[in-house]
């Protein structure tokens, strides 16, 4: 009976260690490299305003591959005349619970100005953005655009459904990116989904959708 329990506890540590020396099964990532979940958008006769949030690559490559991911708020800043660009911004963003307040960065291309915010959930529900300059305030109200509309995992079930046969046909590893998009030179145009699946630069499938209906506007290829 003793050389029972001795065997019965020798079993047991042998047990112990290798579940210790086993490595933990990695979590498989999401195939999702970018999805933006947010957009708010507003403009007067000087700044055109958005301010965007979702889930991104830390540096997103168009390679197939998901890297590490993580979680965004980033508003941007067009100045409307060209003497804006010479002006330092910071700004104020204005919520239902709280407000946040930053330093605007002009963007690598120049195009605009850019801040990325954390702890967002601070400030609520946004309402307005606070523009401050030469000593100078401009509060530009922003609206939500996609209140009532599909949200961008609806429309990446549209995109799979209506590309089922071609992803399954060829089998490759591609990355999901999923964007909010209208033309940019047209503040007032419609804006659609536009879902990509993405093995390289030069080969991927992208549906456009309707965000009110769900209806594919456009395929590609």
């Amino acid at each position: 009976m003793k050389h029972i329990r001795i065997v019965a506890l020798i079993v047991v540590i042998l047990v112990l260690v290798l579940c210790a020396c086993t490595p933990k099964e990695e979590e498989v990532p999401s195939p999702i490299s970018y999805i933006q979940q947010t957009l708010y958008t507003g403009g007067n006769n000087n700044f055109l305003v958005n301010m965007s949030s979702g889930r991104s690559e830390e540096l997103f490559v168009a390679d197939g591959k998901v890297g590490e991911v993580h979680d965004f708020v980033l508003i941007s800043v067009v100045p409307l005349h060209v003497d804006l660009f010479n002006y330092s911004y910071t700004y104020i963003l204005k919520g239902e619970k709280g407000e946040k307040t930053g330093e605007l960065i002009k963007d690598s291309f120049g195009a605009g100005f850019s801040a990325e915010i954390e702890e967002i959930e601070s400030v609520g529900k946004p309402i307005s953005l606070v523009l401050c300059y030469q000593e100078k305030e401009e509060d530009i109200s922003i609206e939500n655009k996609l209140e009532s509309m599909i949200n961008g995992v609806e429309a990446i079930e549209i995109a799979e459904n209506t590309l089922k046969e071609s992803l399954e046909r060829d089998g490759k590893e591609r990355e999901i990116y999923v964007k909010y998009i209208n033309d940019s030179s047209n503040p007032e145009s419609p804006y659609y989904w536009y879902v990509a699946y993405i093995a390289s630069p030069a080969d991927y499938y992208s549906v456009l959708i309707s965000p009110t209906d769900g209806n594919v506007v456009s395929v590609n290829p």
